[in-house]
Order: structure tokens, then sequence, then C-alpha cells
């Protein structure tokens, strides 16, 4: 009987949640800040751009962002810091893949606190194919939990991926937003 009442108050939960979820507008996410322009320029070997000159950006469905960029979305802002590979005594990836770990800080810039889940977070590379969260390897911290107004939160989610791939892209839709932001993992 217990087991039918758990059941039946987690489905209301996740209907007032798909109810709230569906009568909220989208939310578009914004740039708020970045790293320097002449760092980033040096970082990969370019001249700083001209005063006022912007290289063109590709028309997307989604924002698009790179490692650095702060995005605002509602009353997060989220800044993926980069990615790097961990290993682990415990668990080894396939052969052929490796443990990626995004390095992820929120902060909270509204007046009420915020709920983080690592299902805010999804990897996905240049074809398309998604990769799972792997919670079993050792490294930093999710970045999840609750954020209190005005303070941050910083961790990592960790993806079991092919060694080569490429146009690795970290998706960031915080439950209850619709919209997402997309931030390109192979440039900073």
């Amino acid at each position: 009987m217990r087991l039918r009442h758990v059941i039946l108050v987690f489905s209301l939960a996740l209907f007032v949640g798909a109810f709230a979820a569906g009568c909220g507008g989208t939310v578009t996410p914004e740039k708020v800040g970045e790293k320097s322009s002449e760092e980033s320029a040096a970082a990969k070997g370019e001249e700083k751009p001209a005063d006022g000159e912007e290289k063109p950006a590709e028309k997307t469905s989604y924002p698009e962002f790179r490692v650095g960029d702060q995005i605002k979305m509602n009353n997060l802002v989220f800044v993926v810091n980069g990615a790097r590979e961990v290993k682990d005594d415990f668990v080894n990836p396939k052969p052929g893949n490796i443990f990626l770990a995004v390095d992820v800080t929120v902060e909270n810039v509204g007046e009420e606190p915020e709920t983080i889940s690592s299902w805010d977070f999804d990897l996905r590379d240049a074809e398309g194919n998604r990769y799972e969260e792997e919670i079993f390897v050792s490294s930093k911290p999710c970045p999840c939990g609750e954020v209190a107004p005005g303070k941050k939160l910083r961790g990592e989610i960790v993806f079991e991926v092919p060694k080569e791939v490429k146009g690795l892209e970290l998706i960031i839709s915080p439950f209850l937003v619709r919209g997402q932001a997309i931030v390109h993992l192979d440039e900073s």
C-alpha cells in the first residue's frame, strides 16, 4: 500500500512539474560575460579583432557559446570552465574511450534558492551522438544541489566518450526552463 502512495505522489509531482514547465515561456540564454578577447585570441594564436569587428556567427535555433562564456538563464548564470580527461582506480572506460570531466560553475543571481541537477546537462558530438553521465567515476563532485541567492556552486560532470571524438557540445537546459544553451567544448 505504501508503494502505491509513493508512486502516486511521484506521478503527481511529475505532472505538476511538467504543467509548470509548459506554462512558462521559453527562456533565451544570453551571454553576460566572457574571457577577455585578448586572452582568448592569444590562447588560439589569433590576432585581436579590431574594435567593433565581429566574426560572423552561424545561425542556429539555440544560442551557442564557448568555454568561459557567462550564460544567463533565468536566475542562473552558467560558466563552463573547461574539460579534462580523468582516470579512475576502479572503473575503466570501454576500449578506445576516455572519461571526460566537464568543469561547470553555476551562480544564483536571483532572490530565491535554485536547484541544479546533473540532468540539467547533456553531452553530444557533432554527429548528434549523446553520451551518458558516468556517476561512479572519481572526480570533483557534480555542481548539483541547492544554490542560495548570491552564491556559486562548482563541480564536474563526467561522461564516457570516444578518445578521438570531435565537436563535443555541452547542452545546458535547467529543469522547468524551456530553452537551452549549447557550449562548444572544442573551442575556447
